[in-house]
């Protein structure tokens, strides 16, 4: 399998993490991602642990509101036959309802041995209201994994605004293109 079909492969268990509320006056045609999830089972969505504290904290939430400050946004490729072109369409989005959010906690390690990284690791999993969502299958067995294999990262990192073409819409093509 190549890099290219395992994007594909990959593609429809990748959610964005978007805020609920635009900052005032702006309008939140397409909303801003501030982080990348992808499904690892029903309703459950695997991301870092700093995107959930940043969207938890978000300067435009309301105090009075008992939902959680963001969305989970499920991002869609609707085929080419279905696609309105007058609309520049491409994608559909499905906002998913958070439900709970699970943070990793510290790692108890073994006084022998290395290890060089953070005792709490970044990671959380954000739990939405909805089952049956494609998801990734994780390896395993990680001896199939060699020294000089491909390394693969999908998701927004550049944020929202690397999305956008020039005349303001959400471009399918940047999003969904393998030439991108």
């Amino acid at each position: 399998m190549n890099v290219v079909d395992v994007a594909r492969a990959l593609r429809p268990s990748i959610v964005a993490l978007t805020p609920r509320h635009a900052p005032p006056g702006r309008e939140m045609q397409f909303p801003s991602i501030v982080g990348m999830g992808v499904i690892v089972g029903d309703g459950l969505i695997l991301t870092n642990e700093h995107v959930v504290n940043g969207l938890l904290r978000w300067r435009w939430r309301d105090p009075q509101d008992p939902e959680w400050p963001f969305y989970a946004m499920l991002l869609q490729e609707i085929p080419e036959r279905l696609r309105d072109k007058a609309l520049g369409g491409g994608f559909a989005t499905l906002p998913l309802q958070v439900l709970g959010v699970f943070h990793g906690g510290e790692m108890l390690l073994k006084p022998e041995g290395y290890y060089y990284g953070p005792r709490r690791p970044d990671f959380a999993i954000v739990h939405v209201k909805v089952r049956g969502l494609p998801r990734i299958k994780f390896l395993d067995d990680i001896s199939k994994v060699e020294v000089g294999a491909d390394v693969l990262s999908m998701g927004y990192p550049m944020g929202t605004d690397a999305l956008r073409a020039p005349a303001g819409y959400i471009s399918s093509r940047r999003c969904f293109s393998e030439e991108s």
